[in-house]
Parts: C-alpha cells; structure tokens; sequence
C-alpha cells in the first residue's frame, strides 16, 4: 500500500527514451488548463513513475506541488476507468474536445531518444521486441552514430581574451545565461553549483590534496576528474569508481608505468553509484571517427592535433568533451563545470542537449567563453 499523499511524493522515470517534444509539452500544459486533467500516470510502489513523466511534472507546474492527486491502488488485475463527474455526456463539446486533445497532444510529444533505447536493450535484451520490428531497430540504433550531434564549435579566441572582457564587461561575481545555462564569474567555491554529473578539469599542476578538496566545491551524484598521474592518490576515496586514461598521443610509458604527459589526462570517476552509459559513450566515438575497442575502454586515442589548428596546448579536442559529456550523463540532465576554462563542455552539453552550470574565475577567460557560445550558437548571452 503506497503512503503517498501529494504529487511531490512520486518522481518522474529516471530512464525515460521520450526526449518529449517543446511543442508536445506546450500542449499538454495548455490541454491540462482548459479541460482539467484526464489521462492517469502509472507509478511503482515506490513513487517511481512507470507511465507518464511528463505529465507529473506538467501536473505539478499546474497543480502545484502540495496538490493531492486521486490515487487508484492495483494489482494489475482489474481494468480501471476514470469517471469525469463534470461532464454529463460523451456527446458534449468539452468530452469531444478531451478525445481530440488527448490523442493530438500524444501525436505530437513522441520523440525517442535511440541512445536510451540503446542503452534500455543493452541492460535488458528483449526489452524493445515486438515495439518496433528488426529493420526499424536498425535504422535507430544507427542513428546514434550518424545523427551529428556533438559537432558545432567555432575556435575559442584566446588572443583577444582582453579585448573581449572589455567588450563584455566581464567582472568577477556576475552570473551569466546563455540560452539554459548558466556561467558565473568567480571561483566555483561560490558558485553554489548543483548538478547530476561534475567534470573537473582543475590545473594540471596541482596536488592530489588540492584536486581532493575542489571536489566539494560543487553538489554532485557522480564527479569525473582530469588529472595527471600524481591524482592517483584520490583512488583511495570510499567513493571512487573507476578510472581511464585519454591518450593524445603525447602519453608514454615509463619505469612508474603509463604516464600521461600534459596534453593527456587519467580521469577518475566518483560516486556512490553508477552513472555511466557505455553505448552513449561509444557512439561519440563513432561520430568522430575514432577507432575503440568495445566497453570497457581503459585508454581512450583521440589525437590532439589542436597546435595545427592554432589552439593553444592545454585546450582539448572536441570529441574529449562530447565523449566524456555523453558517456557521464543522459539528455536533459544537469552538467556542472568547476574549471570552464575556455568553454568546451558547455559547447558540448549545448550540442548534446544538456543543462549546463559552470563557473570560471578569470574574467578574462569567461568573456571568452561568452564570445564562442555566440559565435557557435548565434545566441547572445545575457548578464543575470
């Protein structure tokens, strides 16, 4: 028997593969306005939605969030059938326009996300059988590959970074939003950062203990930190998960074993559990035609051909970014940014459909930052 009493009790499916759709929320939102709610969610007994996480949390916003829905307890043995006291009969205006707006609002707010589905089936094979036949799994799971996300950047202009702090007027404290993220100015200590996934990319030339204490900076579920060979230390933390070497090419091996030169990195990953998805992570591989092994992959190639392009050496490629941005996190979750640096993973959770919160503490670099987001996205960040 479930305790629930108000909406705020249940939670929304934490594996959903409908992305849902803008126009489709919109709908749902305006459709539970004007004709009240209508089509019932399904929850586990725990609280966990099975069916219906978009409408708990348009129900919520409409509602409010101490709004005490009608709870049907089932066993799945019995149909069940909503009643609407209010309307008399099938044959009025307002049961007609329920009928329509049930289905159109449905029609409009599928949109399946093939890495979910991907990673859904990889966890339980047979899952999606019979939903979409042999040749249509096909199409979506190639799909992964070849739908291009991850790809639009411009280069960030590290030799203007003064210019560009002026033309910005960039100074320490401010909190910048571009399109749904957000960039404050400052250390990351106090930017009050909550989010799903961390990635720190601290200087390479600090301490284990320095990296050890950065990592409360930021509220996290799971923390994914850059570092050179003299982090490992911090795998000793009752949180620690697992680690991974990206190899740039400048890597070598020496008498201490592998050692990752600057250019390169080990990245450890912290939590107390597993947020990681290997198909995603596999896929943004693919995209940029990087050669791997399958999962688990313990050093990762991607070349680092940035001088060439006239980045400066401690800025990585982008595939770095969407690699560790899709293989950390899931679209529409939130991504902090302790170290923006010049601004790569925000290029890359825009790309990949992330909600993105940073923090970077020199002004300088942040106007830097602001500039390429807008020359990436022609969006024009706005001073908080």
């Amino acid at each position: 028997m479930t305790k629930a009493k108000t909406i705020s009790d249940f939670t929304p499916q934490k594996m959903n593969a409908n992305l849902h759709t803008k126009r489709g929320l919109e709908a749902l939102e305006a459709s539970m306005n004007e004709v009240g709610y209508t089509a019932p969610m399904v929850a586990a007994a725990d609280g966990e939605l099975i069916i219906g996480s978009a409408r708990l949390e348009t129900a919520t916003e409409v509602y409010g969030v101490n709004s005490e829905p009608i709870i049907v307890e089932s066993d799945g043995t019995k149909p069940i059938i909503v009643v609407r006291t209010d309307i008399p009969n099938a044959d009025s205006k307002i049961a007609k326009r329920i009928g329509l707006l049930d289905n159109r609002v449905q029609q409009m707010d599928l949109n399946f996300d093939p890495s979910v589905l991907a990673q859904l089936e990889a966890e339980t094979p047979g899952l999606l059988a019979g939903l979409w036949s042999n040749k249509e799994l096909d199409e979506l799971m190639k799909s992964i590959a070849d739908n291009g996300v991850g790809t639009t950047d411009v280069e960030p202009q590290t030799d203007k970074a003064e210019e560009l702090q002026q033309k910005w007027g960039v100074e320490s404290g401010q909190t910048w939003k571009l399109a749904e993220h957000t960039l404050f100015v400052g250390s990351a200590e106090k930017a009050k950062i909550n989010c799903k996934i961390a990635i720190y990319d601290p200087p390479f030339d600090w301490s284990w203990q320095q990296q050890d204490n950065c990592l409360s900076w930021v509220r996290w579920e799971t923390s994914v930190l850059m570092g050179l060979h003299y982090c490992m230390p911090l795998t000793q933390r009752h949180d620690f998960c697992h680690w991974w070497v990206w190899d740039s090419g400048m890597a070598r091996f020496g008498g201490q074993g592998y050692k990752p030169m600057s250019g390169c990195a080990i990245v450890l990953v912290f939590g107390e559990k597993r947020n990681w998805y290997e198909l995603q992570g596999l896929s943004a591989l693919d995209r940029a035609e990087i050669k791997h092994y399958d999962w688990p992959v313990q050093v990762v190639k991607i070349q680092d051909s940035l001088q060439d392009r006239g980045y400066l050496s401690h800025q990585k490629p982008y595939p770095l970014y969407d690699y560790i941005v899709s293989l950390y996190s899931k679209a529409g979750e939130v991504v902090g940014d302790p170290f923006a640096g010049s601004g790569g993973f925000l290029i890359a959770c825009h790309n990949l459909k992330r909600q993105y919160h940073g923090s970077e503490i020199s002004c300088e670099n942040a106007a830097v930052i602001l500039q390429r987001f807008q020359d990436t996205f022609g969006i024009t960040p706005q001073l908080c």
